[in-house]
């Protein structure tokens, strides 16, 4: 026998925690226990509860951060054209202008701008939102020709 080692015998289905003090110790410590069940629903409601927020892309918010802007800033210029002026926004990229009738985001990164060339002819540019620049420019175009309102769609 190993000195310091304390051999059980296993053979007289006696644990090695069992007796009168551990009878007692296993009572008083189940009568402070929290009861279990209790706690899994209590925990289960308060996490059903819990909201993790949403957190998007950073190119999602910078995509709708340019729709906000863009379109509050065409809108409140044509809101403030008196009778006999129209708002005219154009991009360019320095070989060809588009006069814009319609934005629309395509996706969260890709803008699409309808429009008309400078010969009037039907025209599209696709391009990255970043690399979007327009000009606007208020003209007077007399009260008899009907004025046209720059459309956007932004909705995914």
């Amino acid at each position: 026998m190993l000195s310091g080692v304390v051999h059980t015998n296993m053979a007289n289905d006696k644990s090695p925690f069992s007796g009168p003090g551990w009878e007692s110790l296993t009572k008083s410590l189940s009568s402070n226990l929290p009861n279990l069940a209790e706690f899994s629903d209590s925990y289960a409601t308060t996490m059903m509860n819990f909201r993790m927020p949403v957190i998007r892309p950073i190119s999602v918010q910078q995509a709708e951060s340019f729709e906000k802007g863009i379109a509050n800033v065409i809108e409140e210029l044509q809101a403030n054209l008196a009778q006999d002026e129209e708002l005219l926004v154009y991009y360019s990229n320095g070989v060809e202008s588009v006069r814009m009738l319609h934005l629309y985001m395509s996706s969260t990164n890709v803008a699409v701008i309808s429009g008309v060339d400078a010969e009037g002819n039907q025209a599209r540019v696709v391009a990255h939102f970043q690399a979007l620049q327009f000009v606007c420019k208020v003209v007077k175009v007399g009260t008899e020709k009907p004025k046209i309102k720059i459309g956007f769609a932004f909705e995914r």
